[in-house]
């Protein structure tokens, strides 16, 4: 109908089976003429599901525009987890453009970001079109397909990511509120209830594509093991908060170890995922969730049946959630049809489970505490005064590490005062003498007046310089720098770094050869990063001789770290010089060849900002033969 916005494709749909995975468009839709040897039956159901099978499936449909203008049509495919999906459109004359997305391929391959997979189909008045898809999944093949007008799927989009927004929402909520009560209350039954909740909430995101979506977008790989990882957690996390819960170490030894069995089982699956390949490791994981939802449900009913009072919370709480999870599992199987509501159903019991759950976590303990009032009230004056003395003793320590940072500082700035005052009088002074000849001179016009006005300025830039590097390094010192990472191209840093200090380094005739690969984007604060690139090139021209080469280079990142070195041909360093060249206020052996300036401080500045970074830095030199420094730095922080 020219009115609809939705159009669900379930019974009309046709599909064909692939068993040996051979088949291409060419051939499934009659265009090569050979090659196909299958037909196509109509689908019976209004989501197709056709379980699980190593199999490739082709689904066709035929859509015609039945409105008086062009239309942009868009296809859902609203499965997440499927491995495999291609689209394909007619192009032209005989041919197909082809589409392919699926949770195996990164998240950019898709046509457009969203969390299901999406196609677009345009048409023109009256102009009819057969699409062709093929699935291919380890896990169960289920395809709920929907054409949507773009209006209609963005009202769509629009109450899902409301409702998942709240879902999402509401469980953080519930996840702080308890993980507040654990450290509140110390009690391990709100800690492994917060692990619970934590996995499910993760299981979940990887179910309905938000894991995908903004967790780990381009790990292709990691998307399946994560979702049979997190489901194997989530079945250990409730075995564990069950047995603790409904206390069935005391109320039921059989429940007890058989749930304790379903943890060890969801251990070894779970780590077992993370080697085995995902389609032989979907069944058994999902049997064993389904076998833990069924446990837990009978432990609840039998606790209950005792007289355990705590129970009755349990299982209210649990039946909805706990069934809602056996019917989702089902349906990979194809036990349980796949609709809306089997689909969903998981998060709206989750929702009641966590809040009536908290209560009768509440419940609980209230009855614990009263049980255990009177026995408790000695061991916790005991433990008061115990943990008061604990207190003391930290306290002690506390002053005593505060005392001896306070002297570390003090004598710190009482060197840093001395030095300063000591390397700034010279420099002041001279800017003193200067600027008074510079008075009498600039009277007559002379050329020595300029000359007196430039050395003025080298020596105050020459002051600011160090007065800026002795803050810097005070700074590091007590800690007081934050880094601001950002990603950005480390190569072109390098590239512009060099062409500043070119200036300085054709002064003595000196020329710098820079090997830098044309993209090498990493994570860092740019501005500090700058610091070390400028700081080291800086010294490579103070201290080469004239006329040498420097060579800067700058590698490819490889297993997620770059490295960059800077080499002269100046004096090298002696085995005492390589033990304190990075520390506060060194003066090596050697000089810098045409009276440049030095403060002793700009490595230990270089060191500490690469370490912030979390890289490294070191040199390697020989007496007479130049210097070499090599920093390495992760490509993200």
């Amino acid at each position: 109908m020219p009115t609809a916005k939705e159009y669900a494709l379930g019974k009309t749909l046709e599909y064909c089976e692939d068993s040996r995975h051979e088949w291409t468009i060419e051939n499934v839709a009659n265009v090569s003429g050979r090659g196909f040897q299958g037909s196509f039956q109509p689908s019976q159901m209004q989501f197709l599901n056709l379980k699980f099978s190593r199999s490739a499936y082709w689904l066709r449909f035929t859509v015609k525009n039945m409105y008086a203008t062009e239309e942009v049509f868009m296809l859902e495919y609203a499965y997440p987890t499927i491995d495999t999906l291609e689209f394909y459109r007619p192009s032209s004359m005989n041919t197909y453009s082809q589409l392919r997305v699926g949770d195996m391929q990164p998240y950019s391959a898709r046509e457009i970001p969203h969390r299901n997979y999406l196609c677009r189909i345009r048409l023109r008045p009256g102009e009819e079109q057969t699409i062709y898809l093929r699935i291919a999944s380890a896990g169960p093949l289920i395809a709920p397909i929907t054409l949507w007008h773009t209006e209609g799927l963005l009202q769509k989009d629009y109450w899902e990511r409301l409702l998942n927004g709240m879902f999402y929402g509401i469980m953080l909520v519930m996840l702080l509120y308890n993980l507040f009560l654990t450290v509140a209350m110390r009690e391990r039954s709100y800690l492994f209830y917060v692990l619970y909740i934590a996995s499910f909430l993760t299981y979940q995101a990887c179910l309905d594509g938000t894991a995908i979506e903004y967790l780990w977008q381009n790990a292709p790989l990691w998307s399946n093991t994560a979702y049979l990882l997190f489901a194997a957690v989530t079945a250990c996390t409730a075995a564990l908060f069950t047995r603790d819960f409904l206390a069935l170490s005391f109320n039921s030894r059989l429940f007890d170890r058989a749930l304790f069995g379903i943890m060890l089982m969801s251990i070894v699956l779970g780590v077992t995922a993370l080697f085995a390949p995902y389609g032989r490791m979907i069944t058994p994981i999902s049997g064993l969730v389904s076998v833990a939802s069924l446990t837990t449900l009978a432990a609840a009913v039998f606790c209950v049946w005792r007289g355990y009072r705590p129970a009755y919370y349990f299982l209210i709480a649990w039946t909805a959630l706990i069934v809602s999870v056996f019917l989702f599992t089902m349906i990979g199987f194809g036990i349980v049809p796949y609709t809306n509501w089997t689909w969903y159903s998981s998060r709206f019991s989750a929702v009641l489970e966590v809040v009536l759950l908290s209560l009768g976590l509440a419940y609980r303990i209230n009855l614990l505490r009263k049980d255990q009032e009177k026995a408790a009230v000695l061991e916790a004056q005991n433990t008061e005064l115990s943990h008061l003395n604990q207190e003391l003793y930290k306290r002690n320590d506390d002053l005593h590490h505060a005392n001896t940072k306070l002297d570390e500082a003090n004598t710190f700035k009482t060197r840093m005062v001395s030095i300063v005052s000591h390397d700034l009088k010279n420099p002041l002074n001279t800017i003193r003498l200067l600027a008074n000849s510079l008075k009498t001179e600039l009277r007559s016009d002379s050329r020595e007046g300029a000359e007196t006005l430039r050395a003025l300025v080298q020596e105050t830039h020459h002051s600011s310089k160090m007065i800026e590097e002795l803050l810097d390094m005070a700074a590091l010192d007590m800690g007081k720098i934050t880094l601001k990472p950002q990603e950005m191209d480390f190569g072109a840093l390098v590239a512009a770094v060099v062409f500043l200090q070119s200036t300085q380094a054709e002064k003595k005739q000196q020329s710098i050869q820079m090997h830098v690969p044309t993209e090498c984007v990493i994570r860092c604060d740019e501005a500090r990063l700058r610091q070390v690139v400028e700081n080291l090139l800086s010294n490579a021209i103070k201290f080469s001789p004239f006329g040498t080469v420097i060579s800067v280079h700058l590698t490819a990142p490889t297993q997620g770290m770059v490295s960059f070195s800077v080499e002269d041909h100046g004096p090298g360093l002696t085995n005492d010089d390589k033990t304190k060249i990075f520390g506060h206020f060194q003066k090596l052996s050697a000089r810098p060849t045409a009276d440049e300036h030095s403060s002793g401080v700009g490595l230990a500045i270089v060191k500490q900002i690469v370490e912030l970074h979390k890289g490294t830095i070191r040199v390697e030199s020989e007496v007479g033969k130049g210097a070499r420094f090599i920093v390495e730095l992760p490509v993200g922080m």
